[in-house]
């Protein structure tokens, strides 16, 4: 099996040079965030999401994801909860036509990557061996917002990574994924510019091995999880990695919640909401005017049912913006709000403004809409979409 293409994203806040998610960003999202570049311009049969931590156990929205990226209701999405080891083990058993996505939401970690599986071209990938053992060196119960952690780095290296690695190296040069960059040294691998060592880790691995960053032929990636481990043969040919890193915005600028309230919700509205709000779906009548949400009645020549659903592009300008700074309840704030005029079409949607920090939006500035958790309906995760401005605010302010 092999790569034909990969996708790397990281939230733009920064903590002592660490990525965190913002607080409209979880699983999902940076699920949506990494898979969407692919999905736009390839054909997908199936997604694959991996996570170690899900956010969300039961009722987790792979609807959404399968609506956000565009498939409809028909290709399947599954979830898996794992960490390194069974992010590679998972790309190396897909078929072509599948997107794996890896997910890590930990603090100062959050990352997500995805691969779009095809039968020939890209990185190849070839099993070259697995171990699976138990050293519960991090455990954490269903409910408990810490894991407990058994933090002696000297044990789980002797027991656990160095004999790992010992077992599934290569002949050549070996890349290790689930392990620092100095550990991986003193195992005797090569180092990788990985940010985390969760399952998204091993996407940024092969998108270094495809990139030039690592040595050029045959390589074996091992890939860790306390003791377990996985390994593959990777030719390092190159390959199509599009990047989602933008500099990073201090955290101290991220909106906050400050007024925590459970916000009411209702079924019914969500279920007929759902496939315009999520997979941004107009309808456009036969006599050309186009309405969001969705219409039935068309206002311009008085017609009903007579209108299709069409796809919104998920581009567009800011026709006018505000910066709200009045907390609103279970709302994180202060935040900007923006009408954005969509491109190709005579709509215009409301949307709340992302990854700006301190930094506000101008009239006229280009951007993407983007999937966001706009809140938290008791307990339910509501999704939508926020305007995220193509103008680097970090470049923006050196230049100011």
């Amino acid at each position: 099996m092999s790569v034909a293409a990969l996708s790397l994203y990281r939230p733009v806040w920064e903590s002592r040079g660490q990525r965190v998610a913002g607080p409209d960003e979880d699983v999902l999202t940076l699920a949506v965030a990494a898979a969407r570049p692919l999905a736009e311009q390839h054909p997908v049969a199936r997604v694959v999401l991996l996570t170690s931590a899900p956010d969300v156990l039961e009722g987790f929205g792979t609807g959404v994801v399968a609506r956000a990226l565009g498939l409809g209701d028909a290709a399947p999405v599954e979830l898996r909860i794992g960490g390194a080891d069974a992010a590679l083990g998972v790309l190396l058993e897909a078929a072509a036509g599948t997107l794996v996505v890896g997910v890590d939401l930990a603090p100062g970690s959050a990352a997500a990557g995805a691969a779009l599986m095809a039968d020939g071209g890209g990185i190849l990938l070839s099993e070259a061996g697995s171990v699976h053992g138990s050293l519960p060196m991090r455990v954490r119960h269903a409910g408990a917002q810490l894991a407990a952690v058994y933090g002696d780095g000297r044990v789980e290296r002797e027991l656990a990574t160095a004999p790992l690695v010992e077992r599934l190296r290569g002949e050549g040069t070996t890349y290790v994924v689930g392990a620092s960059p100095s550990e991986a040294k003193r195992l005797g691998a090569a180092p990788l510019p990985v940010p985390t060592r969760g399952p998204a880790g091993v996407f940024f691995a092969l998108a270094a091995l495809g990139s030039g960053d690592a040595a050029e032929g045959a390589a074996r990636l091992v890939a860790l999880d306390a003791a377990s481990g996985r390994a593959a043969d990777v030719s390092t040919t190159s390959v199509e990695v599009l990047r989602d890193e933008r500099p990073g915005v201090p955290v101290a600028e991220r909106p906050s919640i400050t007024q925590p309230v459970e916000i009411p919700f209702s079924m019914p509205a969500y279920a007929r909401a759902f496939e315009a709000k999520i997979g941004l779906i107009a309808a456009t009548c036969e006599c050309g005017a186009t309405s969001f949400p969705p219409r039935q009645l068309c206002l311009e020549c008085g017609e009903t049912e007579r209108t299709t659903p069409t796809p919104l592009a998920r581009t567009g300008e800011v026709y006018t913006y505000v910066k709200v700074h009045v907390p609103i309840p279970g709302i994180a704030g202060p935040y900007g709000l923006a009408i954005v005029s969509v491109d190709d079409t005579t709509v215009r949607v409301l949307a709340q403004v992302a990854d700006v920090g301190a930094r506000e939006a101008r009239i006229g500035e280009r951007g993407q809409l983007v999937l966001r958790r706009v809140a938290v309906r008791e307990g339910v995760p509501d999704y939508g979409y926020a305007f995220r401005s193509d103008v680097d605010a970090v470049e923006e302010r050196k230049s100011a």
